[in-house]
């Protein structure tokens, strides 16, 4: 049952909420989930002057590596195959490989809008991004609807766990004064 309940909302997203220009900018959206993105944004704010910004940059790059690094763990223990090669009827606009459970895309995107939160305190901004990043894996086809639930989550962890044990290395606290 729940893998009809979840093939249902795979369709609903995947298919029937396709347009031309959703299928121009989902693409862009995914891209900044991913780790190449974060990487290069944690690079740009390691070259910033103030220390906070150098700081969370640094803090922004450990938790890319925790969340990718359980993301890939988990896809190899899983080992869940893409919806693509299950369901020969699902628009793919985006080609991928290797497993699909649990989105890397969604656990970075999730780790860096904590992250960048507890630096920057503008969660309007970082989580709704964080969410159309793994709507957009699923409507590019190359997630199912758990797939991104468990990046979400996992990235959620990630960036929380990063932070806090983070902060205390480089004597910054979330609130913003000197530890």
């Amino acid at each position: 049952m729940l893998m009809n309940i979840e093939n249902t909302i795979f369709y609903s997203v995947n298919k029937i909420s396709s347009s031309p220009l959703l299928d121009s900018v989902m693409p862009v959206i995914t891209e900044l989930g991913s780790g190449r993105f974060i990487f290069i944004l944690s690079l740009v704010m390691l070259a910033f002057r103030r220390k906070e910004i150098r700081q969370s940059g640094f803090i922004l790059m450990a938790g890319l590596a925790l969340a990718s690094n359980v993301s890939y763990i988990l896809k190899d223990l899983v080992g869940r195959p893409r919806p693509f090669l299950v369901m020969p009827d699902a628009n793919i606009l985006l080609p991928g490989g290797g497993f699909s459970f649990p989105s890397s895309h969604a656990s970075i995107a999730f780790a860096a809008a904590v992250i960048l939160t507890g630096y920057f305190k503008r969660w309007y901004l970082f989580y709704p991004l964080a969410i159309l990043v793994a709507l957009s894996r699923v409507y590019l086809g190359v997630h199912f609807p758990m797939d991104v639930l468990a990046g979400a989550c996992i990235g959620t962890i990630s960036g929380f766990v990063i932070l806090y044990i983070g902060n205390d290395l480089v004597g910054y606290n979330v609130s913003g004064e000197r530890s």
